[in-house]
């Protein structure tokens, strides 16, 4: 547990010095809209996400990040000292004033949740993919950055989510003798507090759009909460769509007019997408304040915020290039770069017809083209009791909140309309794509939330019993796990599971894959899960750092993911 604690120290003060100081330096005419701490922790973590991917494109990302990280964080604080002095003192008050006048019962709800999301955090990972590609992702980029064609080595590391670099930044593998995975842990409590600490529900004044948003991040934490542990992705991305949804409405609730407050979280939006592509909905939101912009013909600001929306994706399309061959992946027909490492369109075409049956638990990529009518019955019954409740009320609640867009077009509440539309789309590009509830239950919840949001406006008192009653069962099924506490060392982090491999030579390098199934963990390093793949790929070079290509005599081979034909 005191390797979990001192990693989540050095990413809390890391995120918080990175966040405060781009906040103060960039927003500055509207920082009072921004300048909080659970703004400046989001905002740091997505400035250092695109320091690992634009660091992972020349070195590894280890002990060497991480110095020119302190190197840059002193600099930014002898500025702060020499010629922001007073900044200086603004920044504590950024971090304590977010402590005074809080209650007992805060203090305690905060403990707690410090406490189980640590517990939760020292386990070994429990997500399947962490052991099948999560873990082998997160070492490459600490052994070697970004390596060529990756993808035709396993065509997850193809998936290339940002959340992979991040991870490797703050592994802190060079400082102990393995690799934490201590992110999801981390991100969960630090939102958990904040959902609690900032909820009217708590404070006991008039609910809010955005106290059911936080309702929504407590109840979507505590359901992936076996996942805390592991490299998934999905928590992230998840959790960052509704805490834009949350600012965004608290933006909406103080009657903002400026535009630099949303189109920051707009940069937020962009930041999830190159998390997880499934969330690039929400860069719609983006339509408010450029048109905002446009109408108070402030084109400078439309230039320099499309320049930051760049910034954050170019890193990341750069290793989508480098690691696949494509722009993104796994669209094939976005052929534009002529490389020697690209994927077979075979792969790709295969790989995102599998992920969509997978989401509607058919998984035979020969039944892609079924009917909506032909999976649905079958999709809905694999679900558990608490999902299909779940899907009941998020799609009912998705009615209802169609109706009341057409009402409020009437009433020209623009931001509002975009933010429930954004809510609709997010839901229905989900559920045609690939339905899988670890997916995509965030976008169940919005709807919810906004016409739960609507019912308390007329029945308050009805509203604050729903929330307690979905609140404290939550809490209660988090808290049970402090059965947890005597199982978990107090010093380390429970390591990696390993499993058995055996060794295959690709020319003359050794390679590792599993003797059975397809997980093969972080420790027996280079792997793929596949046999069938070593037989048509091949070395760039003399070494993995140069990359993996498919051989000539393949190139013209349509075969799927696993390396066989179809």
């Amino acid at each position: 547990m005191i390797e979990v604690l001192i990693s989540w120290f050095v990413i809390f003060a890391a995120s918080l010095l990175f966040g405060y100081c781009a906040i103060l330096f960039i927003y500055k005419e509207e920082e009072k809209w921004l300048l909080s701490l659970d703004v400046c922790i989001m905002c740091g973590l997505m400035i250092l996400n695109v320091y690992a991917e634009i660091f992972s494109l020349f070195y590894k990302v280890g002990i060497m990040a991480c110095f020119i990280l302190f190197i840059l964080g002193l600099m930014l604080l002898i500025i702060l000292c020499l010629k922001e002095r007073s900044q200086l003192q603004r920044l504590y008050k950024t971090v304590v004033g977010n402590l005074s006048g809080i209650s007992c019962i805060l203090y305690i709800l905060g403990g707690l949740c410090i406490l189980v999301t640590l517990l939760w955090t020292v386990l070994a990972p429990q997500h399947y993919d962490t052991a099948l590609y999560h873990a082998q992702a997160v070492r490459w980029i600490e052994e070697y950055g970004v390596v060529p064609g990756l993808g035709n080595l396993h065509n997850r590391f193809a998936y290339n989510s940002a959340f992979m670099p991040l991870q490797a930044l703050f592994s802190l593998r060079w400082l102990f003798d393995q690799s934490l995975h201590t992110l999801n842990g981390f991100l969960s409590c630090f939102l958990l507090i904040y959902a609690i600490a900032t909820n009217n529900l708590i404070k006991r004044k008039k609910l809010l759009l955005s106290d059911f948003f936080k309702l929504a991040m407590i109840v979507y934490i505590c359901i992936n909460r076996k996942y805390i542990s592991s490299l998934s992705s999905d928590i992230l991305a998840m959790l960052l769509v509704i805490y834009i949804f949350a600012k965004w409405s608290e933006l909406l609730e103080k009657h903002v007019k400026s535009d630099l407050p949303y189109a920051f979280y707009c940069m937020m939006a962009m930041w999830a997408a190159t998390v997880k592509l499934s969330t690039a909905t929400g860069v719609l939101l983006a339509i408010y304040p450029i048109m905002l912009m446009i109408k108070r013909k402030e084109y400078k600001r439309i230039i320099v915020h499309l320049g930051v929306g760049g910034g954050i994706a170019i890193p990341w399309l750069i290793r989508n290039v480098i690691i696949s061959g494509y722009l993104l992946y796994p669209y094939s027909k976005l052929d534009l770069f002529n490389v020697d490492w690209k994927m077979l369109p075979s792969v790709l075409d295969f790989d995102k017809m599998e992920i969509v049956v997978w989401g509607r638990n058919v998984k035979d990529v020969n039944l892609y083209q079924q009917y909506i009518s032909e999976w649905i019955g079958g999709w809905y019954r694999e679900q558990s009791w608490f999902e299909q409740v779940l899907i009941i009320l998020g799609f009912t609640s998705a009615i209802f909140l169609l109706g009341m867009c057409i009402y409020k077009i009437c009433q020209k509440k623009y931001a509002d309309i975009l933010l429930w539309l954004v809510a609709l789309i997010g839901l229905g590009a989900w559920f045609f794509s690939a339905p899988l509830l670890r997916y995509g239950s965030a976008y169940l919840l919005l709807p919810m939330c906004i016409v739960l949001a609507q019912i308390v406006e007329k029945k308050a008192a009805i509203g604050r019993v729903i929330c307690f009653l979905t609140l404290i069962p939550m809490l209660c099924i988090y808290c049970s796990q402090i059965t947890y506490f005597c199982q978990v060392s107090v010093v380390k982090q429970e390591d990696y599971r390993e499993y058995a491999s055996k060794e295959f030579l690709l020319g003359e390098t050794k390679l590792w894959i599993p003797q059975e199934g397809d997980q093969i963990g972080y420790n027996v390093f280079p792997s793929t899960p596949y046999e069938n793949i070593l037989g048509i790929i091949e070395l760039r070079g003399e070494n993995v750092c140069d990359g993996f290509r498919v051989k000539e005599e393949s190139r013209e081979m349509r075969i799927n993911t696993y390396g066989d034909e179809w």
